[in-house]
């Protein structure tokens, strides 16, 4: 893979300035599962410091994104750098301790690490070390009840904002992540989105594989078809396509043993 090309060496040259050389470096996301689409994914970092990250270290990485934004103009890869910034004690223990969180156009200084099931599956399943020690053989991979609820949760939202469906091409990925849900829920494993999407049309769980065929195509080339005006309002009217395959996801759900536990505890809310 050309890191170069996507600002990488850049990017880990300035965070080795801030913070010791020995820490911990992945690749996570889209890039280091070879799906990376322009116009539409991040570039994800997970960055592991074998001590605590201090006051002074907090602050300048909160700011170094903004700052190589403003150094490096003509790089528009910087902006989609995302990504969390922990000691090795809170990765690997209780979580608690300071961090810092680069956002979508938001960074920001947190007490807390949080990982969740697809997050550690995507870290034991795709990404890729740049630097330091390996330290996936200290990470529990998530139970199938870890990944269930995360499932059951993403396709409670989806059931909860059926009518808000918007033209941005985000609108189309819901039937992405819900291909993806089906094929996690199936193996306990983590592919890319585009993968998923071609897994349900060759499993026959695609309500309708034309409609997956051009939301690939559309994520494939996002940089063209972000501004076009009939792509913009073909997703606008996708609400039922996503609620289809959410159709899918829900009797897969409910196969599960889990169903009736998740559920009970939905009722309570």
């Amino acid at each position: 893979m050309n890191y170069r090309r996507y600002g990488l060496n850049l990017v880990l040259e300035e965070i080795g300035k801030i913070l010791p050389r020995d820490c911990t470096v992945y690749l996570t996301g889209s890039l280091a599962a070879d799906a990376f689409a322009p116009g539409w994914s991040d570039i994800d970092l997970l960055t592991v410091k074998n001590g605590e990250i201090s006051e002074r270290e907090a602050r300048d990485l909160v700011h170094l994104k903004g700052l190589l934004a403003i150094l490096y103009p003509g790089n528009g890869w910087i902006r989609l750098y995302e990504g969390s910034f922990v000691s090795r004690a809170a990765f690997l223990g209780d979580g608690k301790g300071r961090m810092v969180y680069w956002g979508a156009g938001r960074e920001r200084i947190t007490n807390r690490y949080f990982s969740d099931a697809f997050s550690r599956l995507d870290l034991l399943d795709n990404a890729q070390l740049l630097s330091g020690e390996d330290l996936r053989p200290l990470v529990k991979r998530p139970t199938h009840r870890e990944i269930y609820r995360a499932i059951y949760g993403f396709f409670r939202n989806v059931r909860r904002f059926e009518t808000r469906v918007t033209p941005a091409l985000e609108t189309a990925g819901f039937l992405l992540d819900l291909s993806r849900d089906l094929y996690t829920l199936a193996t306990d494993r983590l592919i890319s989105k585009p993968a998923a999407g071609r897994w349900v049309i060759e499993e026959g769980l695609c309500p309708d594989p034309d409609i997956m065929e051009k939301v690939l195509e559309i994520r494939a080339h996002a940089d063209v078809y972000r501004e076009d005006r009939v792509v913009r309002a073909w997703i606008a009217h996708l609400g039922p396509s996503i609620q289809q395959m959410a159709d899918v996801v829900e009797e897969k759900l409910r196969a599960d043993a889990l169903w009736q536990v998740f559920a009970e505890e939905s009722e309570g809310e």
